[in-house]
């Protein structure tokens, strides 16, 4: 699972409790799987479905830059051809998360 918190209970010395939340990360040494991206798109709540725009903010690069790369041959599996360009939110975190590293 992407995220995944945990409450732990902290007791000080002065005798009061308190509640920390801990997160868990994903290991690093494994590639990401299809099911960490969808928990992840359910996180924030991401559309199916994105446009150009909303693809490059998705992958933190410039609309011009993805536009390039998509001409260019990448996201094949991801993206829509043609006018407008949509792009499948799941196939292209994945696919850019996969090859992360």
């Amino acid at each position: 699972m992407f995220h995944n918190e945990k409450s732990t209970s902290l007791a000080p010395s002065n005798g009061t409790a308190t509640t920390k939340s801990v997160v868990s990360t994903p290991r690093l040494d494994k590639p990401v799987t299809m099911q960490e991206v969808q928990d992840a798109c359910k996180m924030w709540n991401l559309p199916m479905i994105l446009s150009l725009k909303e693809a490059a903010e998705v992958i933190k690069i410039q609309p011009s830059t993805l536009k390039r790369k998509v001409s260019e041959g990448s996201f094949k599996g991801c993206v829509s051809r043609g006018k407008p360009l949509r792009f499948w939110s799941l196939r292209l975190i994945h696919q850019v998360m996969s090859q992360a590293g």
